[in-house]
């Protein structure tokens, strides 16, 4: 965490382990749900600004400037997004969907109007229904709903793939995945291909979507979508064949102590 004075810029940094008991007040307080997560705060110890997962330097630099410009602005913008403010609605929207609280981006993206916000707005709208499905199954009927609407409505066609995924993953959970489900799975496992053969094709279509970050990661969470649709499909040669696959990419990357978020995800496929 990072704590900022408002003319000569000072930074303090805080690194916690969120998994300890002695941190888990703290945890619970600014609502870490990924690991890793980076919040500015600013000289009074409110949040201004958050990131969650691994950040590739040079573009963390550039989102680290911009938060820094605007790290005294947090009560002023919440201010402007109460009165309608799109620009202000924007921001505090993406604050919200970097936190994970999907219900409350929902909320303030639908004061917003541009094609990236609209994209944002419906990935809220999935992450809060998937949250209630979460804690409550009798909202399963309700996220499936979603994911259907979703899937019709994205300008995104990452956004698209993964969502078809999960769609398929709960028509499975729910035992009704049938030859229509099958034929989409399949559709699906080819479309896949065509971006993991195509890594300008990929990072365009990550760059475009809600995903997040994925620099220098895109292939690994390709070949992960992948491995679970062939598992979905039953078969189990081009599931065996994916994970190989996805085991040797993730062994090639050149990973080091120094870049711990960049490890962890390089675990994370390789579990």
């Amino acid at each position: 965490m990072s704590f900022c004075t408002t003319k000569k810029i000072i930074f303090n940094f805080l690194k916690l382990n969120s998994d300890l008991p002695e941190n888990s007040e703290l945890s619970e307080k600014f609502g870490i749900k990924a690991i890793p997560t980076l919040i500015l705060l600013d000289a009074k110890g409110n949040e201004s600004y958050r990131w969650i997962d691994y950040q590739q330097a040079r573009e963390f630099a550039k989102s680290l400037k911009t938060a820094v410009a605007n790290v005294n602005k947090a009560e002023a913008n919440l201010a402007k997004a109460k009165l309608g403010d799109p620009k202000a609605a924007s921001e505090l929207a993406h604050r919200y969907f970097n936190a994970l609280d999907y219900a409350e981006a929902y909320k303030w993206f639908s004061f917003t109007t541009s094609e990236t916000d609209l994209k944002y707005k419906l990935a809220s709208e999935v992450g809060a229904s998937q949250d209630k499905a979460d804690e409550d199954e009798k909202a399963m009927a309700d996220y499936i709903a979603t994911l259907e609407k979703a899937i019709t409505l994205t300008t995104s066609q990452l956004d698209r793939v993964r969502w078809t995924l999960d769609y398929l993953d709960k028509k499975n959970d729910l035992k009704a995945f049938g030859a229509e489900a099958l034929l989409k799975a399949k559709k699906l496992i080819t479309e896949i291909d065509a971006l993991i053969n195509n890594p300008k094709l990929a990072s365009k279509a990550f760059n475009e979507s809600t995903y997040g970050d994925y620099t220098g990661f895109e292939k690994d969470e390709l070949l992960w979508m992948k491995e679970k649709l062939a598992k979905l499909t039953q078969d189990e040669k081009l599931e065996a064949a994916t994970k190989k696959t996805a085991v040797e990419a993730a062994l090639l990357k050149k990973l080091s102590v120094d870049r711990p978020g960049e490890m962890l995800m390089a675990i994370a496929y390789l579990k």
